[in-house]
């Protein structure tokens, strides 16, 4: 587990998506959901923009409902995430004015942790 912000989460994007949350493996059955946080993750605790989402989401012609219903993937989500609810963690997934963000440290998703340290063999090879 990856310490500091998100304490206790790990993003899994490497194969099948997983998440780990206090030490439990977290089942996020939506597709959408699913598509939200891999978004999310790649950019952890940077806010990325509701119409970036919506675009994920359903591309260059959205539906009309599709910042009602990304409000709710994401209501849904941030409650999936909680991981012990009587610990008083600050939440993981935080809206703000323009998005949402998620907050990790990078090194909690697997696929950036692997990249920086992909770079790192490659500059001491060089």
């Amino acid at each position: 587990m990856v310490e500091g912000r998100g304490l206790g989460v790990e993003v899994r994007l490497l194969g099948a998506l997983e998440v780990v949350v206090a030490g439990s493996l977290v089942e996020i059955r939506s597709a959408q959901q699913r598509a939200v946080l891999t978004a999310l993750a790649l950019e952890p605790g940077v806010v990325v923009s509701a119409g970036r989402l919506v675009g994920v989401l359903w591309g260059e012609e959205p539906p009309t409902s599709a910042q009602v219903t990304l409000r709710s993937l994401v209501y849904r989500l941030r409650r999936t995430l909680v991981g012990d609810p009587d610990t008083g963690d600050p939440p993981i997934l935080i809206a703000r004015r323009d998005g949402y963000l998620l907050d990790v440290e990078a090194d909690a998703v697997d696929a950036i942790r692997f990249e920086r340290l992909a770079k790192k063999d490659r500059k001491s090879v060089v």
